[in-house]
């Protein structure tokens, strides 16, 4: 019997998962994911660290595209009068939509200092 490639496996999981995360097939995107995280290591390597890395960005993205879905699913819900009792909710995800578009958040300016590259010039 031919030995796994365990590099391969988790990157064509982690594609396929790419892929159902697009069409929105999210259970078959979610198994994917979880059979690319059983092959790899608990403690990964320094080599196995950009794999690492690349499958918890689709992971995020998963989530991401999760909960776009259920936000999409109450927004709909809301449009629905026996769903609030004909009632306007100041807290429904579309009132906060209109103030969230019309007040821009205030970002406050962060001033960050030069961090010192390397050790220090006296213990060189």
């Amino acid at each position: 019997m031919k030995d796994i490639d365990r590099t391969s496996w988790i990157q064509n999981a982690a594609n396929l998962a790419l892929y159902y995360i697009a069409e929105y097939e999210l259970p078959q995107a979610e198994h994917c994911l979880n059979a690319a995280d059983l092959f790899m290591p608990r403690e990964p390597s320094d080599a196995d660290k950009d794999l690492c890395c690349t499958l918890d960005l689709i992971w995020a993205k998963y989530y991401h595209r999760l909960m776009k879905l259920n936000r999409d699913v109450a927004v709909e819900m809301e449009k629905d009068s026996s769903f609030k009792g004909g009632k306007e909710d100041p807290y429904s995800l579309q009132a906060c939509d209109r103030v969230v578009l019309k007040e821009k958040p205030h970002v406050p300016k962060a001033r960050f200092e030069r961090l010192p590259i390397g050790p220090p010039r006296d213990e060189i």
